[in-house]
């Protein structure tokens, strides 16, 4: 049995599909590849295509203010990043910049500190 075969049999039992950038990703290159897969078939679940306020609502929490923002980022970057990274504030003046530290911390906390963003990252809008 292949891993394709194994993912089909799991997929039957599935309700949906989540994952992290699957959108913009993962189901382009499924949809070239095996376009006749049942996972295509299943909704998706893409954290990293919601909307921030959607994913506040999700968690049951309150969207925080930028400077309540730029607070936390000061206070988590350090722990993950160079000792000598500042938060500065003009980096969380648009929503894109707001995005892009939460996505870093996230980042961050998953891979460590030794390791660099993916390629895609920066060609995010």
């Amino acid at each position: 049995m292949t891993d394709l075969d194994a993912l089909s049999r799991l997929t039957h039992a599935a309700h949906c599909v989540i994952g992290h950038n699957l959108l913009r990703h993962d189901l382009r290159v499924w949809r070239k590849t095996v376009p006749a897969h049942p996972l295509l078939r299943l909704p998706v679940i893409d954290p990293l295509a919601w909307g921030m306020d959607l994913a506040f609502v999700a968690l049951g929490a309150t969207k925080p203010t930028p400077a309540r923002a730029l607070g936390i980022y000061r206070r988590l970057l350090p722990r993950w990043a160079c000792s000598s990274t500042l938060a500065d504030p003009t980096l969380a003046q648009t929503s894109a910049q707001r995005w892009a530290l939460a996505y870093t911390v996230t980042w961050l906390r998953v891979a460590g500190p030794n390791s660099i963003l993916p390629p895609w990252v920066r060609l995010e809008p």
